[in-house]
């Protein structure tokens, strides 16, 4: 009984060194649990189909089909002009005195192009956006339109006269497109 009379001071002492400290640790409990309701909120924050990468969201995928006249289809391959399949991701900001917003009525959150030589099939499977961006929407369902010109490598000017596609990007999420086309001029 003696031996337990020393022991039990002993282990009391030990722990409290090891708890003891500055005051502003948490215990690793607290630590577990706040970590785990920042990944639940930032989880429930972010539209369906969003991923985090570093301080960016990723888009959800989607593709665009194009489908082209049989003259456009002429042209552009013995020409070997390219088409260019172009996203704007765009938004309403909770700033409306921003430069941006004043000019356009939206702000820009990212603008990406696929450049197609021989196929028709582009997909946007990795459109970023910054989360300091997405933060600053009054709507976090923003829009994406999906613009279709020639790569202008060969003609100074643009030859198609191509369907648009327009929709918030709650929308989009794993979805297909066709978008028809023709030549400008010549059909």
């Amino acid at each position: 009984m003696r031996k337990l009379a020393y022991i039990t001071p002993l282990i009391l002492l030990i722990v409290s060194a090891c708890t003891s400290g500055s005051g502003n640790e948490q215990s690793a409990s607290e630590t577990d649990s706040t970590l785990l309701n920042i990944s639940a909120t930032e989880r429930t924050a972010l539209p369906e189909g969003f991923s985090v990468e570093g301080d960016s969201l990723i888009l959800p995928p989607f593709e665009i089909e194009l489908k082209l006249s049989d003259k456009a289809n002429a042209k552009l391959d013995s020409a070997k002009e390219s088409i260019i399949v172009a996203a704007y991701v765009e938004g309403l900001p909770k700033d409306t005195t921003s430069e941006d917003y004043l000019e356009y009525g939206l702000i820009s959150l990212a603008n990406v192009q696929i450049e197609l030589f021989d196929a028709r099939i582009a997909r946007f499977d990795h459109i970023k956006i910054s989360r300091e961006g997405y933060e600053s929407l009054a709507d976090k369902n923003f829009e994406v339109l999906i613009n279709v010109f020639t790569g202008r490598r060969v003609f100074e000017d643009n030859l198609l006269d191509c369907e648009i596609v327009q929709e918030p990007v709650g929308t989009m999420k794993g979805k297909k497109y066709v978008l028809n086309g023709k030549l400008i001029y010549g059909e």
